[in-house]
């Protein structure tokens, strides 16, 4: 088991910080996962990346969740979960990568609605995201958007809903 832990721990860093890009087919872009927060992914796409290419990226991150190839593109998210590799999976699309990191990541997914500074940075933050996927088996939600729209920050100026299921935006 401790074999086991200690690939899975090595193949994961060893993805982070080589910096793999996947490959575009299906007409999908060129991206490279920046770092993780929990079950949340930072991804970085080329600047001049279309509409049309972060709507197939996001669909192909949906059909790749359904067809059980998630890890073609990321390491496992719960990893040692009793529901899967893949239980929950979360997606934030970044082109500018001072903003794909585990830090502003992470100081997105613990501010609070109550403090007006964070409230301020969660919308800064939220400006910047190209495009969101999120899958929860455990909540029975899956949806998947261009831009963003989160509880306590007003939707993004590109914010585009593609699917959703069960979940209330």
């Amino acid at each position: 088991m401790k074999t086991v832990k200690l690939y899975l721990m090595f193949t994961t860093i060893l993805l982070f910080s080589s910096g793999i890009s996947y490959s575009a087919d299906k007409n999908i872009p060129q991206f490279k996962i920046t770092d993780t927060y929990k079950t949340f992914i930072s991804i970085l796409v080329p600047a001049n990346t279309s509409k049309e290419q972060l709507t197939n990226l996001i669909n192909e991150f949906k059909n790749a969740r359904e067809g059980n190839y998630l890890d073609k593109y990321f390491p496992p998210t719960t990893p040692n979960g009793k529901m899967g590799k893949y239980a929950v999976v979360g997606i934030i699309i970044f082109s500018d990568p001072n903003m794909a990191t585990s830090a502003l990541l992470k100081k997105y997914m613990e501010a609070s609605s109550f403090n007006p500074s964070d409230v301020k940075f969660s919308q800064q933050y939220a400006d910047n995201v190209l495009g969101h996927y999120y899958y929860s088996l455990v909540l029975d939600q899956e949806f998947g958007c261009l831009g963003l729209r989160d509880s306590g920050i007003k939707p993004t100026p590109t914010y585009q809903k593609l699917f959703g299921k069960n979940y209330p935006y």
